[in-house]
């Protein structure tokens, strides 16, 4: 996503009354981002304040859970504390130091780029990253939420379909388990190789599914669909025989290009 379209997400949520939980490392690349998602610049100006929460790691975070820090090297001519001095940026000058340490020349006294550190959320382990975390929410009132009573119905509703047909579909995979599939025809390889021919949008694996629906609606395997008596209703009967000629005609498409396969030995 570019920056312009994450603002404009920010935005349209902020429109909606809703939050924005910016979590991020601590260092210059980071704060950057929790900035510009929420200030206007010149190429992107909010319509609505934008309802952003900064939840980033910080230096008296750092501090406190004894974090490892990384070097790192950022290749530019130009003084990066310049940019969060002279903006508005919620950064002390003890940060700035942290993570722009010193900068370094070339032979004709011009600098070139600048060295500092940075700590990675990853830098803590799963338990103090969760406890972290907690406690980051539980400080800007995060809690969790309770939707009313008829949206709780609707998604009870969609969860107990989702459900039903969860059990429905294992229940057919288990039944086409137990069932005999029968063997693959003889020479399938080459059969699939003479249907791909160059230029054709299908992959080998999308070929080989319309040959299995072709081979399955000649024999007509699935005509009793939907019937529990096992006798085809006459929705069943119609589609089983449509499938049954666009099968006869994808035979006579492979003989066809069997025979011209023959005749050009």
């Amino acid at each position: 996503m570019s920056v312009t379209s994450a603002r404009a997400l920010v935005e349209a949520l902020s429109l909606k009354s809703i939050t924005i939980l910016v979590l991020h490392d601590f260092d210059l690349a980071g704060l950057t981002i929790c900035h510009t998602l929420g200030h206007d610049t010149r190429r992107f100006r909010f319509r609505v304040e934008p309802n952003i929460i900064d939840l980033g790691l910080r230096l008296e975070d750092v501090k406190t859970m004894g974090l490892q820090s990384e070097p790192v090297v950022i290749k530019q001519s130009k003084d990066p504390k310049e940019k969060f001095e002279e903006g508005d940026y919620d950064v002390s000058d003890e940060e700035l130091d942290f993570l722009v340490r010193a900068s370094h020349y070339d032979y004709h006294e011009k600098p070139t780029y600048w060295s500092g550190e940075r700590v990675e959320l990853n830098a803590m382990t799963s338990r103090q990253l969760i406890d972290w975390l907690e406690g980051k929410l539980k400080e800007h009132g995060v809690d969790k939420v309770i939707l009313d009573e008829a949206t709780l119905a609707a998604a009870w509703h969609r969860a107990t379909r989702i459900e039903l047909a969860n059990r429905k579909i294992a229940e057919l995979i288990a039944e086409l388990n137990a069932r005999e599939q029968g063997m693959p025809p003889k020479g399938l390889a080459r059969l699939l190789s003479e249907q791909l021919k160059p230029g054709m949008p299908q992959s080998w694996d999308e070929m080989l599914a319309e040959m299995v629906r072709r081979k399955l609606a000649s024999t007509n395997h699935d005509a009793s669909e939907g019937n529990p008596m096992g006798r085809p209703s006459p929705k069943a009967r119609g589609a089983a025989k449509k499938r049954a000629r666009e099968a006869k005609k994808f035979e006579a498409k492979l003989a066809k290009t069997k025979r011209k396969r023959d005749q050009s030995k």
